[in-house]
């Protein structure tokens, strides 16, 4: 068990590592279709980092939404306006230290949390008991998880079904759009 907690520690260390990098990386990239590939890692890396803290509800949203749409999104987008970003001087420098920053910040935050799976953790101190003991009788759902996501994190569910459709439907109104545009650029020659 403690082998298995080592290893993990060690691809959560190895996944922040590449996050950083890859953030790096989309600072200083000057072809678009590079930077939205490597926004797209940065959502799978993400949805892993999920996947790693048992939450596989949040990661399967951000990897549909971050890693699939948003780079759909992101390639209807720059074959609409073009491929190559206009180059400022100073653009990638205040890029990398924003991320660099942002990455300190961050990280100083995710040392002050709990230990994940610590008892004296809030989810593991009150609320988790709290769902197995009382979520048969107060929702009659015998599948505890469904009934955390249906009932107690309703909103929460419904609001991450609402962000996939919304993001869905803009994908949809782009590609609408574009072939429209192409059509009515064809008919024009």
């Amino acid at each position: 068990m403690e082998e298995q907690i080592l290893n993990q520690t060690n691809l959560k260390f190895l996944i922040w590592a590449l996050l950083f990098t890859v953030g790096i990386s989309v600072a200083f990239a000057k072809n678009l279709y590079s930077c939205a590939i490597l926004a797209s890692i940065v959502s799978f890396l993400i949805a892993s980092l999920f996947l790693l803290m048992a939450a596989p509800d949040v990661a399967i949203t951000e990897a549909a939404v971050g890693a699939a749409i948003s780079t759909i999104f992101f390639f209807i987008c720059i074959k609409l306006t073009g491929k190559e970003s206009k180059t400022y001087k100073y653009k990638s420098i205040f890029a990398a230290i924003l991320c660099i920053g942002l990455f300190v910040i961050l990280g100083n935050y995710a040392l002050a949390l709990p230990e994940y799976g610590s008892a004296i953790s809030p989810a593991n101190s009150g609320v988790a008991s709290y769902y197995m003991q009382n979520a048969y009788a107060e929702t009659g759902i015998q599948n505890i998880v469904t009934a955390v996501l249906g009932s107690y994190r309703g909103f929460d569910t419904f609001g991450e079904v609402f962000v996939i459709l919304t993001a869905g439907l803009s994908v949809g109104m782009l590609l609408s759009s574009a072939a429209f545009d192409e059509k009515k650029s064809k008919n024009n020659s």
